[in-house]
Order: structure tokens, then C-alpha cells, then sequence
């Protein structure tokens, strides 16, 4: 798995490289749907990293965000989000990474996520722990939602029809029973603070395959806690996602009323 590992932080970090190089110069910008966007940098990022693990790894399939899925009777594939949080880029805020996870089926073995701006790397390996630069991470201790700071989803009305078991009232209901809210636009970001114990809890309600694999397995390495809304191992096909650092599972799925 260590090969595997390396290579994928050596095409985040490459890919890191290329979105900070095309915030110098006049991005091209092309519209996927509302509030959706994708620019010519995280096109040239998912190439280069598909690039750089199928000369490693020619056997293995991939699942990304641009390109959608190659190689599809690959059991073991890469799921890659060349830029997370393309909003944040496109307007200059340094809140945007690169997530990279190898999965069997729809269960991440490894992840990756990249913060170029600020130089982290987040990473993870099953039964081997969580990192951040090489140092060993741990999610919080904080067992109280009042003493939280929580990361909510922002879903639109036109997410709606993704809604089954919650709702935004729900969740905006216990905004007030924490310490604090944040919401970083990056959903890869936020699952890696978690992990390193910034934040400690985390929902989202309509998440892709490219969000929260890598953050998926590296906040659960950190001694944290992923599940979707039936409180099961959350898969990376599960469209609502809750995180935390595991003291505070039980009383968030309570206060969603799950």
C-alpha cells in the first residue's frame, strides 16, 4: 500500500502546483450547471494525475469528477478531485485542495488531500492511522455539541429531490446548540480539519464520490467517525454524509432526529 501512497502525494502535490501556477494567469471558466463551475486548471490537474498513477498503476480504473469513470471493470480505482472547492479558486480564496483516495468497491483504502496554499498534506492508510505532514493526527476531544464547532451542507432548493431522511431545517435548528458554524466550500478541506481536530462535526447531503472518499478514510484513521444517515460505514455512493469525532455521533444523529 506504501506505493500506492507515494504516488498518490506526488500527483496531489504535483496537481497542487498547477492550480497555484493558473491563479497567475486569466482562467478559463466554463459553467456545468448552476453554481457549478470547472476551469481550464482543474482540467490540466485531472490529467496530470491520471497522467502520473497510470503510468504507475496501468491495471487500475478511475473515477473522477471531470472525466467521470475509466476503466470500469477495475474492482481497485483512484477517485480524484483535481480542485476542491472550484468556487473558492476561481474567486481567489485560498480555500481549495486536492483530493486523491484509492478504493476497493466503495470502500476507500487510502487518501490524500492537499492544501497548496498552506503547504498540508493530509493522509491516510487503513489500519495504519491518520497524518498531516508526516505527524500522526487525532480528531477532537470535545463531547458536547455546545462545545463544537460543526461544518454544515448548504443545500439550494434545487438539491432538493438528493433529501431523504434530512432536511436543512434540521440542520440549521442545531446551529444554535454549538459552539460555532463554518462552512469552508471545500468539502475535502473540512473533512481533513476534522481529522486534525479544527472542526468537529461534519454533514453533508448531497456528497459525490470525489468529496468524501479521501476524507472519509483519514478522518476515521484519526480516530473519528463516518457514517451516512442509517448511522452505516459511510460508501462512497452514499449521498448524505455525517462525520465526526465519534463522541459526538450519537447526539448529532440525535438532534437530526436519524
Amino acid at each position: 500500500m506504501e506505493e500506492y501512497l507515494n504516488a498518490a502525494i506526488k500527483a496531489a502535490k504535483n496537481a497542487g502546483k498547477i492550480a497555484l501556477e493558473n491563479l497567475d494567469s486569466k482562467l478559463s471558466i466554463k459553467t456545468k450547471g448552476i453554481a457549478d463551475f470547472v476551469t481550464n486548471a482543474d482540467i490540466e490537474a485531472e490529467k496530470a494525475i491520471i497522467s502520473m498513477l497510470a503510468e504507475e498503476f496501468p491495471e487500475l480504473g478511475f473515477l473522477t469528477e471531470e472525466q467521470g469513470t475509466l476503466k470500469k471493470d477495475s474492482e481497485l480505482f483512484w477517485v480524484i478531485d483535481p480542485i476542491d472547492g472550484t468556487n473558492n479558486y476561481i474567486a481567489g480564496l485560498p480555500l481549495f485542495c486536492t483530493s486523491i483516495a484509492l478504493v476497493k468497491k466503495a470502500a476507500p483504502l487510502l487518501g490524500v488531500i492537499y492544501d497548496p496554499n498552506r503547504k498540508e498534506l493530509f493522509s491516510a492508510v487503513r489500519g495504519k492511522g491518520a497524518f498531516l505532514n508526516n505527524k500522526k493526527i487525532k480528531v477532537s476531544k470535545r463531547a458536547k455539541l455546545k462545545e463544537a464547532f460543526f461544518v454544515p451542507s448548504s443545500l439550494s432548493v434545487r438539491h432538493i429531490k438528493y433529501i431523504t431522511s434530512l432536511d436543512e431545517k434540521r440542520i440549521f435548528s442545531i446551529y444554535k446548540s454549538t459552539r460555532a458554524t463554518r462552512k469552508f466550500g471545500a468539502v475535502a478541506l473540512e473533512l481533513a480539519y476534522l481529522a486534525a481536530g479544527r472542526v468537529d462535526a461534519v454533514v453533508h447531503l448531497n456528497i459525490k464520490p470525489w468529496d468524501g472518499a479521501a476524507g472519509s478514510i483519514i478522518v476515521k484513521e484519526a480516530a473519528g467517525r463516518v457514517t451516512n444517515q442509517f448511522g452505516e460505514e459511510w460508501q462512497i455512493h452514499d449521498r448524505i454524509l455525517l462525520a465526526t469525532n465519534g463522541l459526538l455521533h450519537s447526539e448529532l444523529m440525535h438532534a437530526l432526529n436519524l
